[in-house]
């Protein structure tokens, strides 16, 4: 975060010299949740404090948290969500966004069921445009570089038809 949000760098640098083990080094002696009280949520409201954080350029810092439902320790995803719910309730106008994908589990399912957060499932939303314009890209590249595609074009006509493309 440091390298793409400089002004956050003093902040991160000051927490992890003020407490060492939040760099869990070589081994986890902190869990998630204070990691990213300090790290992020603390260095990212200093620099706030201090003034608007031109390298946002006024839009929010974007977090990705894939496979939260992978971690093991269910008690610490739990700590992690509680946290950042706490965080988001006493600072609504920080510049931050997490974006977490992960399979419907019960325990954080229930947890993210409040005002403030949107939970979308994605297999409810249809990604055949999404699918057909990847192909395209895909066969058109194949049609222009491969011989033997070529050569099935020249005697057959038309790769991969339309018809091909619906199947």
């Amino acid at each position: 975060m440091a390298a793409a949000v400089p002004e956050m760098a003093p902040f991160i640098r000051a927490a992890a010299i003020a407490s060492p083990g939040l760099k869990n080094f070589p081994m986890p002696i902190t869990s998630m949740a204070m990691q990213m009280k300090h790290l992020v949520y603390g260095a990212l409201k200093s620099a706030t404090d201090h003034g608007p954080i031109g390298s946002l350029g006024g839009h929010p810092f974007l977090i990705v948290i894939n496979g939260l439902n992978e971690c093991e320790d269910k008690d610490e995803v739990g700590e992690l969500v509680d946290s950042m719910l706490i965080f988001f309730n006493k600072n609504p106008f920080i510049p931050l966004c997490i974006f977490i994908t992960r399979r419907v589990e019960q325990h954080i399912q229930l947890q993210l069921e409040v005002p403030g957060v949107r939970l979308d499932n994605l297999v409810d939303h249809c990604l055949d445009d999404d699918i057909t314009a990847f192909l395209d890209v895909l066969f058109q590249d194949a049609r222009r570089q491969n011989p033997v595609i070529k050569a099935y074009i020249q005697c057959r006509g038309e790769w991969p038809t339309p018809q091909n493309m619906i199947q």
